[in-house]
């Protein structure tokens, strides 16, 4: 995921931006579906680069067949998770 848009919920409060009604709705909701898109495109290509490189990971959980951890660098809930199958450990 991955990034983050934010759609203000007090520009209801302001009053120029009352003139632009339902219209305006739409058009914010279609820029944070294109924004979302490419950074999801953003996002896959990074993290494609990542793969088969070796990384300090904390192990959150485990399920399934599956550990379940993040990276150094990743903030739980917000960031990537890291798979490990539990077979592949010694």
């Amino acid at each position: 995921m991955t990034g983050l848009v934010f759609l203000p919920i007090l520009m209801k409060k302001i009053p120029a931006l009352l003139n632009y009604g339902y219209g305006f709705n739409k058009i914010k909701q279609e820029r944070v579906a294109e924004l979302m898109s490419m950074q999801e495109q953003i996002s896959l290509e990074l993290n494609r680069q990542k793969i088969g490189k070796t990384f300090k990971t904390v192990i959150d959980r485990k399920e399934n067949e599956y550990f379940i951890g993040r990276t150094e660098f990743d903030s739980p809930e917000i960031d990537n998770e890291v798979l490990i199958p539990v077979s592949g450990m010694i």
